[in-house]
């Protein structure tokens, strides 16, 4: 169940840095914008699923890829749906 949630999120959640928000690399004295593609990971799911609860993640960022799945977290929340679908998985999972 949890997986079909995941597949869910992933195809309806935007599919850019910072939710369609655009990287930019500083090159000549000017900046280009540059497109990076991000999947959205169960991890990105969780954290959207902490706010949407109203609580604020703590994280530790220890390298660019964690910076970069918290980018991936900014831009789209979850669906009241959604965080249904999550407790209801987590309910069955602890039986």
């Amino acid at each position: 169940m949890l997986f079909r949630i995941v597949e869910k999120v992933q195809k309806r959640a935007p599919t850019t840095s910072g939710g369609g928000r655009e990287l930019k690399d500083f090159k000549a004295k000017k900046y280009e914008k540059k497109k990076e593609s991000v999947v959205i990971t169960p991890p990105m799911i969780a954290i959207n699923y902490i706010v949407a609860k109203g609580g604020v993640p703590l994280v530790d960022v220890y390298d660019t890829e964690t910076a970069k799945q918290l980018l991936g977290c900014l831009g789209w929340s979850l669906t009241d749906e959604e965080i249904i679908q999550l407790e209801q998985a987590a309910e069955l999972s602890a039986m």
